[in-house]
């Protein structure tokens, strides 16, 4: 019975696996893949944290796949538009391939409307 929930879940996965639709965005913030919460830094008003997985159309380790979902994730928190305050990155240890496992956070603030 096992199998069955093991090979739905890889079909639910497949099936969402286009990055930028919402069961994807749903599935990664689950898996603690992303996360935007209310920044404790000044100046900042939210903080992005990615972890650097790879998934279809998706590399957590590069620069411009992050700012696009964070472009996508950020609408409900700034309507108007983000300014980036600063970018930091967290070692936080090594994949079994040897590749070094890493966490970004993204600090921005709203634009407010004029």
């Amino acid at each position: 019975m096992s199998m069955r929930y093991i090979i739905l879940g890889a079909s639910l996965m497949l099936l969402s696996a286009c990055a930028d639709s919402d069961l994807w965005k749903r599935n990664m913030e689950f898996y603690g893949a992303i996360a935007i919460e209310p920044s404790k830094e000044y100046g900042a008003h939210y903080r992005a944290k990615f972890t650097d997985v790879i998934d279809l159309g998706y590399n957590g380790d590069n620069r411009d796949d992050r700012i696009k979902l964070l472009n996508s994730y950020s609408e409900n928190q700034c309507p108007v538009g983000y300014t980036i305050m600063h970018e930091e990155t967290i070692k936080t240890g090594k994949w079994m391939s040897g590749d070094t496992s890493e966490n970004y956070f993204i600090y921005i603030k709203c634009n407010m409307a004029r």
